[in-house]
């Protein structure tokens, strides 16, 4: 499982994830500092731009593809944003290719650290705990944003509807509690 894992990790296509960035903000006005053969830099909204000159004829000056200006800090912070966006992005991707079943294991084992019994309040800390467990499955330890950990759900939610339908998985009382059967707690 771990070398299927490996190898569609391998293949997924990494898509950058354009997180973070400040964005030149149109409404906020501008002030250009200099013109330079590289652009014009220009202030807006309290940070540097450095932007390109639309090939416009007339007596004003359009700005283009203004791109911001960070500091080598920010740039780390960027590229580390984007790179654990991106490692998301295949792990889902990865993920959407197993079958239902696969994701069985996961369940069963969120449901057991959660003492084999979860009330509808307590909800989002078993889809922390399923997204995790998932996770695992393909080798990936870092942590997860909420937005991943709702995409893992949707994707093993199919697994939990062949559970329940199994008599694996319950749900029970009026508050609609989800019981994990023949459970035994770690």
């Amino acid at each position: 499982m771990r070398a299927a894992a490996a190898v569609l990790l391998a293949l997924a296509p990494l898509a950058a994830a354009g997180q973070g960035l400040p964005v030149f903000n149109d409404a906020a006005g501008f002030t250009v500092s200099a013109e330079t053969d590289s652009g014009i830099w220009v202030q807006n909204a309290g940070r540097s731009f450095l932007c390109t000159r639309a090939p416009e004829p007339g007596d004003h000056v359009v700005l283009t593809d203004c791109l911001p200006v960070l500091s080598a800090e920010e740039a780390r912070a960027h590229e580390a944003l984007d790179r654990a966006a991106s490692r998301e992005e295949v792990l889902v991707d990865t993920l959407a290719l197993l079958p239902p079943a696969m994701f069985i294991p996961a369940i069963e084992d969120a449901m057991r650290q959660m003492g084999c019994a979860v009330e509808r309040r307590d909800e989002d800390v078993l889809v922390a705990r399923l997204a995790a467990n998932v996770a695992a499955l393909v080798g990936h330890s870092d942590p997860l944003t909420g937005m991943t950990g709702e995409r893992i759900a949707e994707l093993v939610e199919p697994a939990g509807e062949q559970m329940v339908e199994a008599g694996q998985l319950a749900i029970v009382g009026p508050d609609n509690t989800l019981v994990l059967a023949d459970c035994t707690r770690p």
